[in-house]
């Protein structure tokens, strides 16, 4: 037997087990790939599509309560406490993927088949707002376990005041900074 092993062996699906297994694409066949998905999601069905963005938002609202409870301390070096909060919201980027979540951000990629033909306009449209009618309750959820359970009020509120110092700032950004 050869020690060289030539493209086909490496990635042959009929191996039982793969050698290289990889979602890596051309762009070309990133596109195509991203046409599929889109297919796929606008194939779904209203509670099938509501439930998968309700976890989204738990998801993405768990991720950010999360990096503020363990950076809402912080009152110096602030460049270490931000790569510490960012990696752990990376979490709940994870779990989405993980779960086939449908995150309204994510969704508006679908855009790329609309225009490609693949999907119409009708599709995107109930899927973006199903997506963005889900994510909020998602994220309205867990505001009100965080709310229920008084964890806001954790270190004499100073977690609390860092969350509404974070949601202020948000909300008042110009449009260009958004």
């Amino acid at each position: 037997m050869s020690d060289k092993m030539n493209e086909k062996d490496i990635t042959n699906q009929e191996s039982a087990t793969p050698i290289i297994d990889t979602d890596a694409y051309v762009p070309q066949k990133m596109a195509d790939r991203v046409g599929q998905v889109a297919i796929a999601k606008a194939n779904l069905g209203f509670l099938t599509t509501l439930a998968l963005s309700i976890l989204a938002g738990v998801f993405i609202a768990l991720g950010i309560q999360l990096a503020m409870l363990v950076t809402h301390t912080a009152t110096s070096n602030y460049g270490l406490n931000a790569l510490v909060g960012g990696v752990v919201f990376t979490m709940a980027l994870i779990l989405i993927v993980i779960t086939g979540a449908e995150l309204f951000t994510g969704n508006c990629l679908i855009g790329m088949s609309f225009f490609a033909r693949i999907i119409t306009a009708r599709d995107i449209t109930r899927n973006l707002i199903i997506a963005f009618i889900g994510n909020f309750l998602g994220a309205l959820s867990v505001v009100f376990w965080i709310y229920i359970s008084a964890q806001w009020t954790i270190n004499d509120f100073l977690l609390g005041a860092k969350i509404v110092i974070a949601a202020n700032d948000k909300v008042n950004m110009s449009f260009g900074v958004a």
